[in-house]
């Protein structure tokens, strides 16, 4: 592995790399098994500093009790600090080259393997509509503030199919403060635990993508809209509550945002990749749009035509020849 594949590893993983440059880091990824350990060593480091983390922070919790705390702990940033990470990585790959992550000397990877994750109407194309009950607990909806699944309309043609989502306000049944209010999310959890197998090297990664698309209203000057992919290990009960009190119990996270001030009424694509921690049992994808100015006054927003359509997540896995060379797990 050259030094370049690892610069680009690290500034994809800081999130600061050129969408012109993700195609080429993806192509090595495919073809360079040590490209693909390196990233999985650094995923593995994120993975146990928020597991850490999370113990601390349940542990303040059960010390605080019923008390709210004034001070917000700070969040680990997906490994954003790269000189750290640059020599944590290699220790980490040092002490857990012999353990069950790193069994294989030099894998023989076959062709990537797609798995297309069972996301419940990702193109929009049943008419029932969102519900607006914030983050679900349930497999296989979509759940999170006011929303609707409309056809074509203000000019706009569902990117694909015949519908299209909507968003509609920034509010849900559930939201604290709703007067304070100014971005509209949108969440769907997707069980993961049928494809333990296929995760449990490390290496196995989703790539998600959605589309976005706005009609700019009276005294909009600019629209955000973004697209998040975490993993959680665990009960989907820990949701609400991890939103509510920002508790960042996500082992993995990854996002991107694109700002449409420039090209309204135009289709746009957010897309991404993630590394999926081993012990993953389900994903929460999120879609989100937020205004550039909103209005002075209070909440919740308002969107004039703010639509997302065709969302998609694939799973990617490596078959093995089961004659690579496994060296037994050393602790």
């Amino acid at each position: 592995m050259t030094d370049s594949e690892r610069q680009l590893v690290d500034l994809y993983l800081d999130g600061v790399l050129p969408e012109s440059e993700q195609a080429l880091l993806f192509q090595r990824l495919e073809t360079d098994p040590e490209a693909l350990v390196y990233l999985a060593s650094r995923t593995q480091l994120n993975v146990d500093l928020r597991r850490s983390f999370k113990r601390r922070k349940l542990q303040q919790t059960a010390v605080a009790g019923a008390a709210t705390s004034t001070v917000r702990q700070p969040r680990f940033v997906w490994l954003s600090w790269r000189p750290l990470t640059a020599a944590a990585a290699g220790i980490v790959l040092g002490m857990f080259c012999t353990s069950m992550l790193f069994a294989y000397a030099v894998p023989r990877l076959q062709p990537l393997v797609n798995h297309a994750l069972a996301l419940a109407n990702a193109g929009f194309e049943e008419s029932v509509a969102p519900t607006p009950d914030g983050v679900p607990v349930r497999y296989a909806l979509w759940s999170g503030d006011f929303a609707e699944i409309v056809e074509a309309q203000q000019g706009i043609r569902p990117r694909e199919g015949r519908r299209m989502l909507r968003f509609l306000r920034s509010d849900s049944t559930v939201s604290p403060e709703p007067e304070k209010n100014f971005h509209g999310n949108l969440y769907q959890v997707v069980d993961m635990r049928s494809y333990r197998n296929e995760i449990a090297d490390g290496q196995a990664s989703v790539d998600w993508s959605a589309w976005f698309n706005w009609v700019p209203g009276d005294g909009e000057k600019g629209m955000k809209f973004m697209t998040s992919v975490w993993a959680f290990t665990g009960d989907t009960s820990i949701l609400p509550v991890n939103w509510k009190d920002h508790l960042y119990l996500e082992t993995a996270k990854n996002s991107r945002t694109i700002n449409v001030d420039d090209t309204p009424q135009q289709w746009r694509q957010i897309a991404g990749r993630m590394i999926v921690p081993p012990d993953t049992d389900f994903l929460v994808i999120e879609l989100k749009a937020m205004p550039n100015s909103p209005a002075q006054g209070v909440g919740p927003y308002r969107f004039s035509g703010c639509f997302a359509d065709d969302v998609q997540l694939i799973l990617q896995t490596h078959s093995r020849q089961q004659s690579a060379a496994k060296r037994s797990a050393t602790y």
